[in-house]
């Protein structure tokens, strides 16, 4: 997975935009992939997760969201694949329209990653310092 683009539009609306190459073809969810009554953590009903950092002091936080928030979780719809490989690439586009993007100030950026339906983990992306609009 790699960061492809942040696209502010002002105030809390934006969208992340990353690129992905999987190469077993396993990635994404069905909505019926998931029984809720089989779910045990964020890991049975998610599959991209977010981190975010604010700058403060000249110094990178992590923000953690308090209980009852639900974080920066994400749920990556299973995709077709109609080729003879069983590679999947493309891109991910999220929708971040009600988080507000400065919690803690203008400055900040994402570490962001996925797992696949074996839940394997995805390399860990980084995006480049964000000043919010």
């Amino acid at each position: 997975m790699e960061f492809s683009e942040f696209q502010q539009r002002g105030g809390d609306s934006a969208t992340m935009i990353l690129k992905f190459r999987d190469c077993d073809g396993d990635f994404g969810f069905l909505e019926d992939d998931v029984d809720s009554s089989m779910v045990k953590d964020s890991t049975d009903r998610y599959n991209l997760f977010m981190d975010y950092y604010y700058r403060e002091n000249a110094e990178w936080k992590k923000y953690t969201p308090p209980a009852g928030f639900p974080g920066f979780y994400y749920r990556v719809p299973r995709l077709e694949n109609r080729s003879v490989s069983s590679t999947l690439e493309g891109e991910i586009h999220i929708d971040m329209n009600g988080y507000h993007l400065a919690f803690f100030g203008d400055t900040l950026r994402y570490e962001i990653y996925a797992l696949d339906r074996a839940k394997n983990i995805t390399n860990i992306v980084e995006t480049p310092t964000i000043i919010a609009d």
